[in-house]
C-alpha cells in the first residue's frame, strides 16, 4: 500500500459529498501516509449531497475532520450566480437541514426578481400556468427560450410539461433524456395499440410480436415476414402457420399473441379508454417485464407507462370523443410536433434536477415542488 500513497504526492477529490463507502475508504488509505502527513484535498458540499438514491454516504463529508486530524477547513460562502432573494431563499430552507456542517450563503449582486410561487389543481394545470407564465416573459421581457428551463425530479414528469409547451407552441429540448413520446416503452405501448386498432400497422407488428419476449427466435419472425412479404399484412400471416414449418414452441407462441389481439379488439369497443390501456398492459405483460427490473432505469420506465395511462385519464376528462382511435391521433399529432422542433436553436431546456447541477439560465421554473415528489 506504502507504494501507492507514495506514487500520488497530493490527492484532489471533487464532489465530496458524493462519494460512496469504497471510495471513501480508497480516499481514506491513499490519503493517509505512514509517517502521519495527510496529502488529500477534498472540495464538496453536504448542502448539494443528491445522489444518496445510488449509494453516495453524506457522513463521508461531515466527518472529514476527524477522518484527516488537522485539516484546514475554507468555507466558500460567496455565490457569484445568484441574487440576493434567491440566496435568501435557499438558506431559509437548507437551514432545516440536520445534518450539515452550517454555513450563510451571500452574494453582491442585485436583490433581484421575487420568486413566484402558485398552486396547481393538477400536473395540467401546473404544466398549462407554467407554459403560460413563460410565453408571457419571452414576449413582454423579451427572454430568449434558449435562456428558460424547467426542472423536475423524475424523467416521467416531462409529459404533463411537454404537453403544456406544445399547446403554447413553445419549442423545448430534453436534455439527459429523450422527449416522452420517443421513449421505448412508451413506444412499445403505442405499437400495442396501434396494432390492436388496426392489424394492417405492419410497424407495431414488427415492434411488439416479441415484446415481451415471446420464446421467438429470429428464424420464426423471419418466417412471418417472408410469408407476408408485400402480399397481406403481416399480422394476417400469423394465420397461415403451417405455412411456414415453424417449431412447435413457435408457433404456440405466435398463436397467443394473435389470440390475445383479437380479445383486445373486441375490448376497445367496450371498454373506458384508460381502463382498457390498463388491460393492454397487464395481458400483453409489458407491465410485469418493466417492474421485473428494480434497477433504477427500471422505476423510471414504469413511472412513464403510469404517467402514459394518467395522459389516457386526462384525454378522457377533457375530450368527448374520446375513443382509441381519437386518444391514438391525439398522440400522433404530439409526437409530430416533437419531432419538428428538435432543430429549432431557440428552446426551452426540460431536465430533471440531477441534471441541471452547475448550470445557470435566466429563468428558471421548478414543477412537483410538493411533499412525496421534491423532497
Amino acid at each position: 500500500m506504502e507504494l501507492y500513497q507514495d506514487r500520488f504526492k497530493y490527492i484532489l477529490v471533487d464532489e465530496y459529498q458524493d462519494t460512496n463507502n469504497v471510495q471513501y475508504n480508497l480516499i481514506k488509505i491513499l490519503g493517509k501516509k505512514k509517517n502521519g502527513d495527510n496529502n488529500i484535498f477534498v472540495v464538496g458540499d453536504e448542502d448539494q449531497s443528491i445522489y444518496g438514491w445510488r449509494g453516495a454516504d453524506i457522513s463521508n463529508i461531515l466527518n472529514f475532520e476527524k477522518d484527516f486530524l488537522g485539516a484546514k477547513i475554507v468555507k466558500l460562502e460567496k455565490n457569484y450566480r445568484s441574487t440576493n432573494v434567491i440566496l435568501s431563499a435557499a438558506n431559509g430552507v437548507i437551514k432545516n437541514n440536520c445534518q450539515r456542517k452550517g454555513k450563510s450563503l451571500y452574494t453582491e449582486l442585485d436583490e433581484g426578481s421575487l420568486i413566484r410561487i402558485f398552486n396547481a389543481d393538477n400536473e395540467q394545470d401546473e404544466a398549462f400556468t407554467i407554459a403560460s407564465l413563460m410565453g408571457k416573459d419571452h414576449r413582454e421581457k423579451n427572454i430568449d427560450y434558449s435562456d428558460i428551463a424547467i426542472l423536475y425530479r423524475t424523467n416521467a414528469q416531462s409529459r404533463a410539461l411537454e404537453e403544456g409547451l406544445m399547446r403554447e407552441g413553445i419549442p423545448y429540448k430534453i436534455v439527459g433524456g429523450v422527449k416522452f413520446y420517443e421513449r421505448k416503452e412508451i413506444k412499445d405501448i403505442i405499437a400495442y395499440l396501434r396494432l390492436i386498432l388496426n392489424q394492417k400497422d405492419n410497424i407495431s407488428f414488427e415492434r411488439i410480436i416479441n415484446v415481451p419476449r415471446r420464446k421467438l427466435g429470429k428464424k420464426a419472425i423471419d418466417a412471418i415476414l417472408n410469408y407476408a412479404q408485400e402480399r397481406i399484412p403481416k399480422f394476417e400471416a400469423c394465420f397461415d402457420l403451417e405455412q411456414m414449418e415453424l417449431m412447435p414452441s413457435a408457433a404456440k407462441s405466435i398463436e397467443n399473441f394473435v389470440s390475445m389481439i383479437e380479445m383486445l379488439m373486441i375490448k376497445k369497443d367496450v371498454m373506458p379508454l384508460s381502463e382498457f390501456i390498463i388491460d393492454v398492459m397487464e395481458s400483453s405483460g409489458l407491465k410485469e417485464m418493466l417492474l421485473s427490473d428494480e434497477t433504477v432505469e427500471g422505476r423510471g420506465r414504469v413511472e412513464n407507462i403510469d404517467e402514459f395511462l394518467s395522459a389516457a385519464k386526462d384525454f378522457e376528462e377533457r375530450y368527448i370523443e374520446n375513443s382509441l382511435e381519437d386518444f391514438l391521433a391525439h398522440v400522433s399529432l404530439l409526437a409530430d410536433i416533437d419531432k419538428t422542433e428538435d432543430k429549432i436553436k431557440d428552446s426551452v431546456t426540460l431536465m430533471t434536477i440531477h441534471s441541471a447541477k452547475g448550470l445557470e439560465f435566466d429563468t428558471v421554473f421548478i414543477s412537483g415542488l410538493e411533499e412525496g415528489m421534491f423532497p
